[in-house]
């Protein structure tokens, strides 16, 4: 905590949360549902991030670990999808019917960013000379893997899920192309040729794919995926619903909200609805800022958004570290992924859904080993160079 603001920042905002949280369940006593779904549902994550911070090693070792852990996870969550796939074949449920894939698009949003981190990074120096040096196999297996995560997206039927990846592709394709140029500039004037035409590849390759992928999912899934890209945006439904119900119950309870728990959500539902009869209950208000408000109040609102702001500026900050050593590059690129991952899944997917708390214990571990490294080049330059 003492080395930066932004680390006071990041731990202040969060104890300010768990508080919150706690003293807005306990206004449900002697209901003690809430603390059950507060325990499930946000403690157990926090604690365990907690805990794993204060016992594994927080060494470079330890970041390069949880790198190839999310990886790991990336690929164990699209073999659970397929596996899923063949056991709805072997009882004959026709594929596209209903939204039962739904919900393994909040892992590929989440995970997948570390997974364009460790491919385009290759490419662009971003991490340990080791994984510089991939060879083809393994790069054409990561690259196998990113085509499979995106053809099961596709399965789960959510709009969120499609824009958000097409996003941190885009992302990490931009900043590829970027650093190529500022490697081309400082270099010779003849790799702009190459760069220009590894960019018209990487176009033709990303638009072949996506138009592929369309053709394909249109024909094995043409009910869920057709039916998803044609609907409504259906803002309005969901401002209705959602947005504004969820602002008038923060209204109602500003100070400690409502707490956690289904019960406290229905109940509190239930009598917005007598003034309010024509809006229906989508059990949470689709938004991760104003589910905080209602768990507890106005100044949890406020506290996550100083959390989420400490997280970003903490990691830009981090990733800008004028370090070139071999073990910066690796600290750069799980900087980048989780960045984009926490951005994603929370800033962005966050705003239009429930964006559950387990992530934030991936994102909170990762957090913690890239800040304690940073700290500790920090000091081991400043011992190398006295004042």
């Amino acid at each position: 905590m003492r080395s930066s603001k932004a680390n006071q920042l990041v731990v202040v905002s969060l104890a300010m949360i768990s508080a919150l949280f706690l003293l807005g369940t306990s206004t449900q006593i002697p209901q003690l549902d809430g603390f059950v779904a507060l325990g499930a549902q946000y403690a157990v994550h926090i604690g365990l991030a907690v805990v794993a911070l204060l016992v594994i090693p927080l060494n470079q070792r330890s970041l390069q670990y949880f790198a190839n852990a999310c990886m790991l996870a990336l690929i164990l969550l699209a073999a659970c999808d397929l596996g899923y796939y063949g056991l709805q074949a072997l009882n004959n449920q026709p594929i596209g019917i209903d939204y039962t894939h739904r919900w393994f698009g909040d892992g590929y949003v989440f995970l997948t960013p570390f997974l364009l981190a460790r491919i385009f990074g290759s490419y662009g120096h971003l991490h340990h000379q080791n994984i510089n040096r991939q060879s083809p196999f393994l790069m054409s297996l990561m690259i196998g893997l990113l085509l499979i995560v995106i053809i099961l997206s596709g399965g789960t039927g959510a709009r969120s899920t499609y824009g958000i990846l097409a996003l941190e592709l885009l992302f990490f394709i931009s900043i590829w192309i970027l650093r190529k140029r500022s490697m081309t500039l400082s270099g010779e004037p003849k790799r702009v040729w190459v760069v220009i035409g590894q960019t018209i590849v990487w176009v033709l390759v990303l638009a072949s794919v996506l138009i592929a992928l369309r053709f394909l999912l249109s024909v094995l899934a043409p009910h869920l995926f057709d039916g998803t890209l044609n609907r409504s945006l259906q803002i309005a439904d969901r401002v209705q619903n959602a947005w504004l119900p969820g602002i008038d119950l923060i209204i109602r309870a500003p100070w400690f909200g409502h707490g956690f728990g289904r019960l406290a959500w229905d109940s509190a539902y239930t009598q917005l609805q007598l003034n309010h009869p024509q809006i229906q209950n989508v059990e949470s208000p689709h938004n991760w800022f104003l589910a905080a408000g209602f768990f507890g109040g106005i100044f949890a609102v406020l506290a996550q958004l100083l959390f989420s702001g400490a997280v970003l500026w903490s990691l830009y900050k981090s990733f800008t570290r004028s370090e070139l050593s071999q073990q910066a590059q690796l600290t750069k690129y799980c900087i980048l992924g989780l960045a984009v991952s926490f951005f994603s899944f929370y800033c962005l997917r966050g705003q239009v859904e429930f964006a559950i708390y387990k992530y934030l214990c991936i994102t909170l571990i990762g957090f913690g080993l890239i800040r304690v490294l940073g700290c500790q080049s920090g000091r081991s330059y400043e011992s190398q160079n006295p004042l």
